[in-house]
């Protein structure tokens, strides 16, 4: 009888810690700086990523204070074109925000074009994915990774 209850007792504990392992549960806001750190330690980059102020990161994208409620980037030095951007876009304003990253994309195709063209294939196939009022966007080598993590924070 003791066995069994100290069995009992035991799932009970192994259960309770594997469930708050798990990724963002379905239909729970995401935290953007969860989200950016997350894809910081899961998604492998060759190049030393760097956070930027939320400031910096709407001059870097063209977007305006008013049309995002919260935004998180990481950078590479510039000798890749590796980045992370989290958005969670103001009301209505999610296809503006989208927009400015796939814009970023294009830019950076541009820039790198004939800077480091071995870069181009990570921003041709970068993961740009979005959820409710969330857009992510994940420039690495890894996009399959990237993707992966992404839909694992947008409890997709």
């Amino acid at each position: 009888m003791k066995k069994g209850i100290i069995c009992l007792a035991a799932l009970f504990i192994l259960l309770t810690i594997a469930s708050g392992c798990a990724s963002q549960p379905k239909n729970e806001p995401v935290d953007v700086n969860n989200a950016v750190n997350e894809l910081k330690t899961k998604v492998p980059f060759d190049d030393q990523m760097t956070e930027i102020s939320p400031e910096t990161a709407l001059t870097l994208y063209g977007l305006q204070a008013e049309q995002v409620e919260e935004i998180g980037a990481v950078l590479s030095t510039g000798a890749t074109s590796e980045e992370i951007a989290v958005i969670k876009a103001a009301d209505g304003k999610l296809e503006t925000c989208k927009q400015a990253l796939e814009k970023r994309i294009e830019e950076q195709k541009a820039s790198f074009e004939n800077y480091v063209p071995a870069e181009i294939p990570k921003l041709e196939h970068a993961c740009l994915m979005e959820k409710d009022d969330v857009v992510i966007l994940c420039v690495a080598k890894n996009a399959d990774t990237a993707k992966q993590v992404v839909q694992e924070i947008l409890g997709a």
